[in-house]
């Protein structure tokens, strides 16, 4: 007897162990096929929002991650990229993300504006930077340096409960929700992006990864 525990008393009564074995077994693979499914359900529903968008269309493309089998084992992120940067990497650019961490903090989401490459010097630190990062600042994202001009973590881990419970019974709010939040970043600071990417590409200010 398991003394003030009536759930872990009825699972531990023979008839029940074996079938309670089986439902944590089919537990943990749920979570894994829940995480699975999301990178690409993102890449989707951020495509579809932005082919709707007059207002940004024309400027943006969207980033998906390109290789599932490493969606558990590094950090992965969905973009929104200025559509005029040919190759990433070789020009200096912000730009959006939604990103997870690694297993070792299982997976957590967080949002916001991030740079492609490091700077090198102070000559990125203008007036543009400090207009975005107020701005970014007025819908709750701070900036963490070096690779964050205004980010913001929330509260899902892809391997624990409630971001299971939203990929496989109300994803197309979760959907909503993720989206929504790339798309206030948009509408408040689009202007704002694209004045500073232009900044930071005639100043130099950047070196590659």
């Amino acid at each position: 007897m398991i003394k003030e525990d009536p759930i872990l008393n009825f699972l531990a009564e023979p008839d029940n162990l074996a079938l309670a074995f089986e439902i944590s077994e089919a537990l943990d693979r749920l979570v894994v096929e829940m995480h699975s499914a999301f990178w690409p359900v993102v890449g989707e529903a951020l495509t579809e929002k932005l082919e709707s968008s007059l207002a940004f269309r024309s400027y943006w493309a969207v980033d998906p991650p390109a290789n599932p089998a490493q969606y558990f084992e590094r950090w992965m992120s969905c973009d929104l990229v200025p559509q005029e940067i040919e190759e990433w990497g070789k020009r200096p650019y912000a730009f959006l993300r939604l990103q997870q961490s690694t297993a070792r903090s299982n997976y957590w989401l967080q949002y916001g504006v991030s740079f492609t490459m490091k700077p090198k010097n102070q000559n990125h630190d203008g007036p543009p930077l400090k207009i975005l990062g107020e701005k970014l600042n007025t819908i709750g994202l701070t900036a963490n340096a070096p690779w964050w001009i205004g980010v913001r973590q929330l509260p899902y881990y892809a391997r624990l409960k409630e971001f299971t419970s939203r990929m496989a019974t109300d994803r197309e709010q979760f959907m909503a929700e993720l989206v929504g939040n790339l798309w206030q970043i948009l509408e408040t600071c689009h202007d704002e992006i694209a004045v500073y990417n232009q900044f930071i590409a005639e100043n130099k200010a950047y070196e590659a990864q």
